[in-house]
C-alpha cells in the first residue's frame, strides 16, 4: 500500500486605507487622498502529492485551499465637517491582487506517464482546489459628511483582480479511480460613491466619481486514469463570481 497526501492552507489578509476627517478648514493648493493595495503574486497554496509502486492499494490525494480578502479604501469619513476653501479634493483607492490555488500530482515519481499511481491493484488519485477571493476598492465620501467650498471632487476607484483554481490528478492499476475538483469564488467590488444621507456638499467645479473593474477567473480540473479493468475519471471546475 503506498499513501501520498498533500494538503496547503493559506489565509491572505491585507488592508490599504486613507481618510480624511475633522472639522475646521483646510488652506491648501489641493488634498489628496490615497490608498494603493499592490498583491501582485502574494497569494498562493499549492499541494502536490504522490504514491507509486503499490501492488494492492496506492491512493495520492492534494487538497489546497486558498482564501484572500483585501480592502483599499480612500475615504472622507462620517464624522468629518470641513470647509476647503477654494481647494481641489482628490480620492484615489487602488487594488491589484491575484489569488493562485493548486492542486497537483507529483510527476517526477518514476512513472513516465506522470500517472502518480502504479500498480497491478487499486489506484486512487484525488485532486481538489479551493479558492475563495473578496477584494474591495473603494473611493468615497459617507454618509453626514459634510465638505463646502470645494473646488472640485474627485473620487477614483480602480480594481484589477486575477483568480487561477488548478486541479490536476492522474491514477494508474488494475483499477484506475480519479476524482478532480476545482472550484472559485470570487467577489470583488469597485465602487466610487457618496454615502446615502450626505451631508452638505458645495464646489464650484466638477465632481466626478470613476470606477475602473477587472475581474478574470480561469478555473481548471483535469483528471487521467490507466488501469487494466476499471476506469472512473471525475472532473468537476466550477466559478462563483459577484
Amino acid at each position: 500500500t503506498g499513501v501520498g497526501v498533500a494538503v496547503a492552507v493559506n489565509y491572505g489578509g491585507a488592508s490599504s486605507r486613507a481618510w480624511l476627517d475633522g472639522t475646521g478648514s483646510l488652506d491648501s493648493s489641493g488634498v489628496t487622498v490615497s490608498a494603493t493595495l499592490a498583491g501582485g503574486d502574494s497569494f498562493t497554496a499549492q499541494a502536490t502529492s504522490g504514491a507509486g509502486g503499490a501492488s494492492s492499494v496506492g491512493f495520492a490525494g492534494s487538497l489546497a485551499i486558498n482564501v484572500v480578502d483585501t480592502n483599499a479604501e480612500a475615504l472622507v469619513l462620517g464624522t468629518a465637517s470641513l470647509d476647503l476653501s477654494d481647494t481641489n479634493l482628490i480620492l484615489t483607492a487602488t487594488n491589484t491582487t491575484k489569488a493562485v490555488a493548486k492542486a497537483l500530482p507529483d510527476e517526477e515519481t518514476g512513472d513516465e506517464d506522470a500517472d502518480t499511481i502504479e500498480g497491478e491493484g487499486t489506484g486512487i488519485g484525488a485532486s481538489v482546489a479551493l479558492n475563495i477571493a473578496n477584494n474591495d476598492s473603494r473611493a468615497a465620501i459617507e454618509g453626514d459628511a459634510a465638505l463646502t467650498n470645494a473646488a472640485g471632487i474627485s473620487l477614483k476607484a480602480g480594481g484589477n483582480y486575477e483568480t487561477q483554481t488548478q486541479a490536476k490528478g492522474g491514477a494508474a492499476g488494475g483499477t484506475a479511480v480519479t476524482p478532480v475538483v476545482a472550484v472559485a469564488i470570487a467577489l470583488n467590488d469597485t465602487v466610487a460613491e457618496i454615502g446615502a444621507g450626505a451631508g452638505t456638499l458645495t464646489l464650484a467645479g466638477d465632481l466626478v466619481l470613476e470606477s475602473t473593474h477587472k475581474s478574470t477567473t480561469e478555473t481548471t480540473a483535469e483528471g487521467d486514469a490507466k488501469g487494466n479493468n476499471d476506469l472512473l475519471v471525475l472532473s468537476q471546475p466550477d466559478i462563483i463570481a459577484d
